[in-house]
């Protein structure tokens, strides 16, 4: 789809992030890295740009075809079996090794960073919880987290509910914005 379309960049979301920013006045400022990853292995908010997004492709069809892969898959998989871990072979594997390929990568959720993508709303990151999730303050309907140290309020650009946080999508999208985008189809349908 990226070669047909001919696109320099592609922005990969998964199916638990709600989004609250502007694409391209964001991403604009990630255009020069190879590709974007949060805490390090997650690829829940990615950025590729078509020259890595091939490469990465690439690197999956090595995954499970060359020895040498395909041997670093078995060691994974037997040592998450011995050790009685509740995880596997992933994507989420994948994209964690296909990581160090590449120098040129922009981590996105660091408070610190002027763009604060969230990690893991299960995970406190330094921020203040509430019902075993990061508390969102919602200021002109736009996340906030709070820090527990400084009590910063740091705006989110986009939150992921990763495992059980799913469940809880629908009390983070507010009344007013399904009402909104309601009347929008049904504008637009008519």
């Amino acid at each position: 789809f990226v070669r047909e379309k001919r696109l320099t960049h592609f922005l990969c979301l998964d199916s638990d992030v709600l989004l609250f920013c502007n694409v391209k006045e964001v991403f604009n400022n990630f255009l020069n890295y190879d590709f974007t990853i949060s805490r390090d292995f997650s690829p829940h908010v990615a950025l590729f740009n078509a020259d890595s997004l091939s490469q990465f492709c690439n690197y999956l069809q090595d995954l499970y075809t060359r020895p040498e892969y395909l041997e670093r898959l078995r060691r994974y998989y037997q040592n998450c079996l011995q050790n009685a871990k509740n995880s596997g072979v992933s994507d989420m594997t994948a994209f964690d090794w296909y990581k160090d390929i590449s120098s040129n990568v922009k981590e996105i959720s660091d408070p610190e960073d002027r763009f604060f993508f969230d990690g893991n709303m299960n995970d406190e990151d330094g921020f203040e919880m509430a019902g075993g999730l990061k508390r969102i303050f919602w200021q002109a309907n736009l996340p906030f987290g709070r820090t527990k140290t400084e009590g910063l309020y740091i705006r989110m650009q986009a939150l992921h509910f990763q495992g059980a946080a799913k469940r809880k999508i629908r009390n983070y999208v507010s009344l007013k914005v399904r009402l909104e985008k309601i009347i929008r189809s049904l504008r637009r349908a008519f």
